[in-house]
């Protein structure tokens, strides 16, 4: 049995994770396939976002993706945002607003690839946390929200600023983003356990 877990129902958006499910229900989804699949990983990640879209929409719901390289509904009209990481994917769709969402299970490995991404700033107020492995990635997943919600370029290191945070209950962070005319504010809320991180963003 698959289940999928709905982080949040409310009037501005749905929000749903799902483990990556196998590729026994390949057949259920067989009138929506439009490629070969390059690897089993990708195609067990396709069946686990149709899976959840079917889920949330009550029906069987497909997508595409537009000259932005973001993902558009097919016959429908609400707003979503994807993401998978190994062993799990996630979705979420609004109707009236514009939408971003990023899931990363928690390894050492964020370590290595953290100088690609962060700005001075916040490797200043990194220099003294405790728990650098969860900040990096709710770092990374935030900047990987906004930067699916972006209709434009961004520079992850030096246009997406995370503003200095502490890991606690209220589970929101703030970020600056420094297009080329003006600067934007933007508020973001994320789920963290002992397994995985999401963070998304409304807009």
């Amino acid at each position: 049995m698959h289940e999928i877990e709905i982080i949040r129902q409310d009037i501005d958006c749905t929000i749903a994770l799902c483990p990556i499910i196998s590729d026994d229900i390949s057949d259920r989804y067989n009138d929506f396939y439009t490629q070969d699949f390059k690897s089993i990983k990708r195609k067990k990640e396709w069946l686990t976002t149709h899976f959840i879209l079917e889920n949330i929409f009550q029906n069987k719901t497909t997508y595409s993706y537009n000259n932005l390289e973001k993902p558009v509904l097919i016959g429908r009209t609400e707003n979503i945002s994807i993401s998978h990481s190994s062993n799990y994917a996630a979705v979420i769709s609004s109707q009236n607003k514009k939408v971003g969402i990023d899931v990363e299970e928690i390894t050492p490995r964020i370590h290595k690839i953290a100088h690609k991404f962060l700005h001075k700033s916040e490797k200043d107020f990194l220099e003294i946390a405790n728990n650098k492995t969860e900040m990096l990635y709710l770092i990374w997943c935030a900047k990987e929200a906004i930067y699916k919600l972006s209709e434009v370029f961004l520079d992850f290191a030096d246009q997406i600023i995370i503003e200095n945070f502490k890991i606690s209950d209220e589970k929101k962070l703030k970020a600056t983003v420094l297009l080329l005319d003006y600067t934007k504010t933007i508020e973001l809320q994320y789920l963290i356990n002992d397994k995985f991180v999401i963070v998304w963003v409304i807009d």
